[in-house]
């Protein structure tokens, strides 16, 4: 093995991504080779430091969480009272939408159910009037009507 070969494919040795023959060779050459095996281990302690340095940094929102407390303490007045906070408006926002939706369902449904009731009521007296008038249920007129729809 030549030492393009190693030069070509040392990252994907450290990331496992070689076959177990390619790896065997690869080591092979690192033992018998001093400029490689030297090139091999600076590169893996960059990797190595990379790694640590990696584990160091905090979350994506750190600092945005440290940042709005400094301010909050040098600024005591700038920040909304609790009750004027997102966190205690919006569930209460909520609960009221929620609220007038039941109250508007229920006084629709209140208003379509009596609109039904008085034209069961109108129907019923047509029924009276018509059975006192002894007209039948269906005049022709109705019947043809009917047979048109």
């Amino acid at each position: 093995m030549d030492c393009a070969f190693i030069y070509e494919h040392i990252f994907d040795e450290q990331e496992n991504k070689l076959s177990p023959a390619d790896r065997e060779k690869f080591r092979e050459h690192l033992s018998s080779c001093p400029e490689c095996a030297g090139v091999y281990l600076e590169i893996r302690s960059v990797l190595e430091i990379i790694d640590l340095n990696k584990q160091k940094f905090p979350g994506p929102f750190a600092s945005t969480r440290i940042l709005q407390k400094v301010e909050s303490a040098f600024n005591p007045g700038s920040q909304a009272p609790l009750f004027l906070s997102g966190r205690f408006l919006q569930p209460i926002a909520l609960t009221l939408v929620l609220f007038f939706g039941l109250l508007a369902g229920f006084f629709l449904g209140k208003w379509g159910q009596q609109k039904s009731t008085v034209s069961s009521q109108q129907e019923k007296e047509m029924q009276m009037l018509r059975s006192e008038l002894r007209i039948p249920d269906l005049t022709r007129e109705e019947l043809i009507l009917n047979n048109g729809k």
